[in-house]
């Protein structure tokens, strides 16, 4: 019987290279939506964001050629606010709908433990993968994921999200390439590792409130790449008390499963202003980056995407805030409530405060699920 155990096999930072739906359909296979999945190795916390062609948060490029000015405030996550020239505003709406991202828990098994051997009778090059008898140890012998969605951009789909996957050697690099079929043997995908994204150190925190109040998030950190994603507030008073657009939460309600989340907003806010869509609709923020040296001894966490393109050239936290570029500063609390220096290493159960940029000061905070290697927050020695 194959055993579940934690994702380490899978951790780090994985990039789809393609997704062809339904398999081997090559010509409509979407091979221009970035797609990153940045995964940690114990407590299987994950964050998934994926940023189609026209998205202007894919990079600060394309974010500044859209008209869109840093604004590390936007790490509110209150809503999107849209540069509109010679465009349609509903074509922006649109455009913003389409983008996705999710993030939760990963619960990983070895083998095919969900179809019964039929997705590898669908899907050929999976099975001529899991037949390998003797895998080498760089590579990933079959196995199932089922990616738990705590939060999600888009409305709930109505199904589970589960992928049987298997891989090749490791390429010269370091990277693998991956391969992913639906667990309906519906699509197949081409995910590859980043080189070095699996060696650490790694880091995984799960948000527990903002202001005093209920949010879901993850921050997670693989090698020198991060992901950072708060979900939706969980009721209309919560939405409300914290900023968003009172409806936000009914996204991810029964009335909206299956719809698209263009469907949603239009049902769910029938004002036609596509101002007030959009902040209904940006009630959830995603970001990317890389942990970059900077000038002194500190390592910058730079946010290179995002579902929010105001948030794309900023810094996620940094030791102290500085205009138009931090989004946030912090301390960090022990097990039991009480500062810690920043002599003090960071462990498992720590309590880390992020202060929020802009007038509100809003405070969220985070629990440390996991922590391999030095964390390189700000101001803080490991």
């Amino acid at each position: 019987m194959p055993s579940s155990g934690p994702p380490t096999a899978v951790a780090g930072v994985w990039q789809r290279l393609w997704e062809q739906d339904p398999i081997g359909e090559t010509e409509t296979a979407d091979t221009t939506t970035l797609v990153l999945w940045t995964q940690t190795p114990k407590s299987g916390i994950y964050v998934d964001i994926r940023l189609p062609k026209d998205s202007p948060g894919r990079s600060l490029e394309g974010a500044e050629a859209a008209g869109y000015l840093r604004r590390p405030q936007a790490i509110e996550g209150t809503g999107i606010t849209a540069t509109v020239d010679n465009e349609d505003e509903t074509n922006v709406v649109a455009r913003f709908a389409r983008q996705k991202s999710f993030a939760g828990v990963l619960n990983f098994s070895r083998g095919d433990t969900t179809t019964s051997g039929a997705a590898l009778e669908k899907d050929n090059e999976l099975a001529k993968l899991a037949a390998v008898t003797t895998p080498t140890s760089s590579s990933i012998p079959l196995c199932t994921c089922f990616w738990r969605r705590d939060i999600d951009y888009q409305p709930p789909t109505g199904g589970l999200d589960i992928g049987v996957c298997a891989s090749g050697p490791a390429n010269a690099d370091g990277s693998i390439d991956m391969r992913e079929t639906g667990s309906d043997g519906s699509y197949a995908e081409l995910w590859h590792r980043l080189p070095g994204s699996n060696d650490g150190p790694f880091m995984a925190l799960q948000l527990l409130t903002e202001d005093d109040l209920p949010r879901v998030g993850y921050w997670v950190r693989t090698g020198k790449y991060f992901a950072y994603a708060v979900g939706r507030p969980s009721n209309e008073e919560t939405a409300t008390q914290l900023g968003c657009h009172p409806k936000s939460s009914a996204v991810q309600s029964s009335s909206c499963t299956g719809k698209s989340l263009l469907e949603a907003i239009n049902a769910l806010d029938d004002s036609t202003d596509w101002k007030n869509q959009l902040k209904l609709l940006g009630s959830y923020v995603a970001v990317c980056g890389e942990l970059e040296p900077s000038e002194t001894s500190q390592m910058h966490w730079n946010i290179k995407q995002s579902t929010d393109p105001r948030l794309v050239g900023c810094r996620l936290i940094d030791a102290k805030m500085e205009d138009g570029v931090s989004c946030s500063v912090f301390t960090f609390l022990d097990s039991k409530g009480n500062t810690k220096s920043n002599k003090e290493l960071v462990q498992v159960d720590d309590i880390l405060c992020q202060r929020l940029a802009g007038e509100s000061g809003k405070v969220r905070k985070w629990q440390v699920m996991e922590i391999s290697g030095a964390s390189h927050l700000p101001g803080l020695v490991a």
